[in-house]
């Protein structure tokens, strides 16, 4: 088979093992659905790194779009079973961070330091969103990544507030609202980048 025919069967197979109809890929892609149906026609091939948004969106390797011999489905179960550990991975990240806090707490207030001893688990919540960012920066999506440095922030903010007892102690979350901000831009910029080279390959096309 040709290399447009290969393509354009894995494609077929994995849009419908999705359940998407060849409009709501082209929403996702940010392509027409006449592009998506020249693909599955085989009249045309994607770009190279729309292959590997799509790769990307199934779940799959690069390698198995383009290849007849790999069973795409196959390697969706097997790819599924992966991103279940992934999950798995962070959620334990998570749950060690609290059986940590857990501890210090416990030692805290046998050695009589009393309400001081709460402070542990305010300090588990920035560390926890530190170890979600950690993995979604690795597995997970932009969004992700601006939800938890938010979250960090704001619970830096927190940690910092509750020990200060003074009249400026209110600065804790002033001074969080500028960063904020930038880091709204920060990422609406990173969005529309990408939105923009979509929409460019879009044009090309």
């Amino acid at each position: 088979m040709e290399l447009k025919e290969i393509v354009a069967t894995n494609l077929v197979k994995l849009r419908k093992n999705a359940g998407f109809t060849q409009i709501e890929l082209a929403e996702k892609l940010n392509y027409s659905d006449k592009a998506v149906s020249k693909w599955e026609r085989g009249e045309s091939l994607p770009d190279l790194e729309t292959l590997k948004r799509i790769a990307d969106l199934y779940h799959v390797s690069l390698d198995s779009l383009v290849n007849e011999k790999i069973n795409i489905i196959k390697q969706i179960q097997k790819n599924n079973l992966i991103g279940g550990q992934k999950f798995l991975i962070s959620v334990l990240s998570v749950i060690l961070v609290w059986i940590i806090a857990t501890i210090v707490f416990t030692i805290l207030y046998w050695c009589g330091v009393g309400a001081d001893a709460t402070y542990s688990f305010i300090v588990a919540l920035p560390v926890t969103f530190i170890v979600i960012l950690v993995f979604n920066s690795v597995w997970g999506k932009l969004w992700g990544n601006f939800i938890s440095t938010s979250a960090l922030l704001w619970t830096i903010a927190l940690c910092v507030y509750l020990p200060i007892n003074t009249a400026a102690d209110y600065l804790c979350f002033i001074i969080p609202i500028p960063v904020q901000i930038g880091l709204f831009i920060f990422y609406g910029l990173k969005h529309l980048n990408n939105s923009v080279k979509s929409k460019r390959q879009k044009e090309i096309l």
